[in-house]
């Protein structure tokens, strides 16, 4: 077996693909280990019972090769890694002071990151792995919301407008993301690219879902449409311009047509 970690001694990261360092050096390991590792890790410091293990990481074979692969890759890693894995006769779990990256999400949106680095194991197909992709992805995308709504408060429009997109790009279709987007435009004064947003979004959640904005984003750029008007020379607070606008806009809000 390997040295005996030591707190802050190895670094796991999930999100945009697998890498595990020890210290400042790489760990290489086969695609079995790295499965076997990842899948403990996804479900935190439970301890998992090896049965449970191998039935989902070797669905295919024999119970008794299924558990012979996991006694194989489990060897392998302790070997390489310490005990970055714990086990016992009968369970398996990550230790306790192992450094996982899905602890820090909020950080590592506020990184500028691609969504494709956000991405939780992109390329891996296996089937355990379906619900803990779009768990963690909710996950990525509220504390997306978050850091946008700080920077919101904090009048960090830019930084809001960047954060945004990156939710956006990782769910089109999330009101409460493209709300965030249409809020921090409005708020650093550009209610046009406001009113653009909300139009290119409202024809997209037509057309793919067949359904319209929600009334609360509607109303904010209702709102807003009357006070840019409003202020531009030739029109009062009722003028032509302002009604057309908002009726686009309600119109836009209203149950779309079949």
């Amino acid at each position: 077996m390997g040295p005996q970690i030591q707190a802050d001694d190895i670094r796991l990261e999930l999100l945009g693909g697998f890498r595990c360092d020890m210290g400042a050096i790489p760990v290489h390991l086969a695609p079995s280990q790295q499965r076997l590792v990842a899948f403990v890790a996804l479900r935190g410091p439970s301890r998992l019972r090896r049965s449970y293990v191998f039935g989902n990481l070797w669905p295919e074979h024999s119970e008794h090769r299924a558990a012979a692969n996991l006694r194989s890759s489990l060897w392998r890693v302790q070997r390489k890694v310490g005990d970055l894995l714990c086990s016992d006769a009968s369970s398996i779990w990550l230790h306790p002071l192992v450094r996982l990256d899905l602890e820090h999400l909020e950080q590592k949106c506020d990184a500028r990151a691609a969504s494709a680095d956000l991405e939780l194991l992109p390329g891996w197909y296996d089937e355990w792995l379906a619900t803990d992709r779009e768990r963690y992805r909710q996950q990525v995308i509220h504390a997306i919301e978050d850091r946008c709504r700080g920077y919101l408060h904090a009048a960090q429009h830019a930084r809001a407008i960047d954060l945004a997109w990156q939710g956006i790009a990782i769910a089109p279709l999330r009101e409460n993301t493209r709300s965030l987007l249409i809020e921090a435009h409005l708020a650093e004064g550009d209610p046009a690219a406001a009113m653009q947003q909300f139009d290119a979004w409202s024809h997209l959640l037509n057309a793919e879902l067949g359904l319209a904005p929600g009334r609360e984003i509607a109303e904010m750029l209702e709102s807003a449409a009357t006070q840019t008007f409003a202020h531009q020379p030739g029109f009062g607070s009722g003028g032509d311009a302002t009604v057309t606008r908002r009726t686009q806009i309600s119109d836009a809000a209203a149950t779309p047509r079949p």
